[in-house]
């Protein structure tokens, strides 16, 4: 800008002894006045040349079409998309890696997926970015559908569960007031409840071990007993415990008891089934398989979650340019 200025100052004044010359005669049709009047000329573009230079190129080069640039923004776009590339690479590392320490189990509502607590039948916290990083596990098709399915088959497990109890509380509290049984510290409600946990657990070992687990009064002290195989203390005499056990064992050989313990057992077993697939297909079909492909399985990265929506639309916009 100083340049333009002190060209155009020079210019005004270069005009004005032109001017002050033609006034006074100075500059006639002589040669030599002539060639006077020429060199003052020559002096005014030389001065605008000198002060509009920078000015004057930078408008041819903006003009000019230089072959440079599509080289350089297509060397700028390669390097943008290596770093989407790099960025998402970690992205899909970190998936696999919070992944990696899931625990399933199946239930009626609510999350299934838990932090592995490490102790047995210990729930765990949700894990961290578990919703986003569910987007990504959903399009692991076989996956998905196993945890899916979970709540239905959770929810079978525990009809079947109260299919069996609502059979077997009934009969045991009919049998318990028809012969005045009660036991010292024991409500009535609380011994249902109770033995029909018991009824359950011994037809189910009846079942699985296919052999016959009677209950069996089991001297404590002078008044005090329990029923194998349970280890509940009753206080009362020994012909009343005695009395208690042959109702407990005639209502768990009820065929239909029986039966709907047998369907509690197979529901229950489709669970624990349904959590074992869920942890071998993410193990097998989504850590491993992910992991050998170096982090392109294109069923992981084909997901989209709110941390690599951004990237992904970053790199359709590079690809398109």
């Amino acid at each position: 800008m100083k340049r333009e200025i002190l060209s155009v100052v020079g210019v005004i004044a270069l005009i004005g002894v032109l001017f002050f010359a033609l006034d006074r005669g100075v500059v006639a049709m002589s040669e030599v006045s002539s060639a006077f009047a020429y060199l003052l000329v020559a002096g005014i573009l030389g001065l605008l040349a000198w002060g509009f230079k920078p000015r004057f190129v930078r408008f041819v080069k903006a003009k000019k079409p230089s072959i440079e640039q599509p080289i350089e923004r297509a060397l700028q776009i390669q390097q943008e998309l290596a770093d989407v590339k790099k960025h998402l690479h970690a992205h899909y590392q970190n998936i696999i890696e919070r992944m990696s320490k899931w625990e399933y189990f199946p239930k009626e509502s609510g999350e299934m997926i838990y932090v592995r607590s490490g102790a047995y039948g210990v729930i765990g916290e949700l894990p961290p970015n578990l919703e986003k990083d569910k987007m990504h596990l959903k399009e692991f098709r076989e996956v998905w559908k196993i945890y899916q399915e979970g709540p239905e088959i959770f929810k079978e497990s525990k009809r079947a569960d109260e299919d069996a109890r609502s059979l077997i509380k009934p009969c045991l509290l009919e049998l318990i007031s028809s012969n005045a049984i009660s036991f010292k510290y024991w409500t009535t409600e609380d011994l249902v409840e109770k033995f029909t946990d018991a009824i359950i657990y011994t037809v189910r070992s009846e079942l699985e071990h296919n052999k016959t687990l009677d209950f069996v009064a089991q001297k404590q002290d002078e008044k005090s007993f329990t029923l194998y195989p349970s280890n509940l203390n009753l206080q009362n005499s020994l012909e009343k415990v005695q009395q208690f056990a042959q109702i407990l064992n005639t209502i768990k050989q009820i065929q239909d008891v029986r039966q709907k313990v047998k369907e509690q057992m197979e529901a229950w077993e489709k669970v624990i089934e349904n959590r074992n697939a869920f942890d071998n297909g993410l193990r097998e079909e989504v850590i491993e398989r992910v992991i050998n492909s170096d982090y392109t399985d294109e069923r992981l990265s084909s997901g989209v979650c709110y941390d690599c929506k951004h990237l992904k639309d970053k790199r359709a916009s590079l690809s398109a340019a």
